[in-house]
């Protein structure tokens, strides 16, 4: 049912007042462009070069810093459980993603445990799933299959160095900290 005006105008009277801020654009001159890039670049230099060894170690090698408060005693039983339990499960199913990218499983099974190992040492995030999925296969076989058969042996070559290109630039991305551009991603 719809307000009759008697209703609409009580409803004005009784809503907050909503006050319109204008949009303003900065203006921005060639010199003070250049001036605060270089700022920006002075202060990065600066906090680089005040950086002790045991930060630059945990600016590449991630896990070194949760490494040190790690309570093996603990942690470690229940760590190598789920670990098992990980396992247990990534090993039919990254056989079957290597199927669904026209692969031999064996590659699936470099493809599920390679990334976990490496992720441990250079990763940051505790809470980021590593490892094949359905939609990587599926990109892998329609990008490959146009090229070439997925029954020859240039098909497994050609999936491997589109790994190795992949691999190389995320590392790229990751030293130049460029983790902030997977926002515009949906």
């Amino acid at each position: 049912a719809s307000p009759s005006a008697g209703d609409l105008s009580s409803y004005a009277s009784t809503a907050r007042p909503v006050k319109i801020i204008q949009l303003q654009h900065p203006t921005i001159s060639a010199s003070s462009c250049s001036s605060s890039s270089s700022s920006f670049f002075d202060k990065w230099l600066a906090n680089m070069k005040r950086m002790s060894k045991v930060e630059w170690i945990q600016l590449f090698v991630p896990c070194y810093r949760w490494i040190r408060t790690y309570r093996w005693r603990e942690y470690l039983q229940p760590d190598l459980m789920a670990g098992a339990t990980v396992g247990v499960m990534l090993v039919p199913q990254s056989m079957s993603y290597a199927k669904l990218a026209g692969l031999h499983p064996i590659y699936g099974l470099y493809s599920g445990f390679v990334p976990i190992f490496v992720y441990a040492i250079f990763g940051s995030s505790r809470q980021l799933a590593i490892g094949p999925v359905a939609l990587t296969s599926l990109l892998v076989s329609n990008a490959l299959g146009g090229i070439v058969d997925s029954s020859e042996q240039l098909y497994t070559d050609l999936a491997i160095l589109l790994a190795l290109m992949v691999g190389v630039f995320e590392c790229i991305m990751g030293l130049l900290r460029l983790g902030w551009l997977i926002r515009f991603i949906s």
